[in-house]
């Protein structure tokens, strides 16, 4: 093999030149430890809702039937060690949840798009809510993990 390609591999792999003709491997920093940041993963946790949220949806002068919406969520957290402030908050969550989808009516609910939008209302809703709280950035995401409206 010809040294332009050893060198080009050894480049490629993280193994500089000199690192190379030494016959040692020089260590290079992660951007975490280049930064000075701690380099424990934190693993992502998840909070589901229990039991799944039942509401209805507001009403219409022009409609004469009750509508509802039964929705099941799971709250992501970037750390899981964040999962007991979502378990305190629960009840503060739930009422997030039953106002937005309570505001909205039924033609709102069965369209396509509804789902995405009131996911993003929700995440968004809560992601104040425990910043007033907790002044802390808690929640990732919001999941829905089972819609129905009828």
């Amino acid at each position: 093999m010809n040294i332009l390609k050893i060198i080009a591999l050894a480049l490629c792999i993280g193994i500089t030149p000199l690192a190379l003709a030494s016959g040692h491997e020089e260590e290079t920093p992660s951007v975490d430890e280049a930064m000075g940041m701690d380099t424990a993963e934190k693993e992502v946790g998840y909070y589901e809702l229990k039991p799944d949220i039942t509401t209805n949806l507001s009403t219409t002068p022009k409609s004469k039937r009750l509508h509802y919406v039964r929705i099941k969520l799971a709250i992501m957290v970037s750390d899981e060690t964040q999962i007991p402030k979502i378990e305190e908050k629960e009840a503060l969550i739930r009422d997030i949840v039953v106002s937005a989808i309570g505001s909205k009516d039924y033609m709102a609910a069965k369209a396509a798009n509804f789902r995405e939008q009131i996911r993003e209302e929700i995440r968004t809703r809560i992601s104040m809510a425990l910043f007033d709280k907790e002044k802390d950035t808690i929640i990732e995401d919001v999941l829905i993990l089972n819609y129905m409206y009828q």
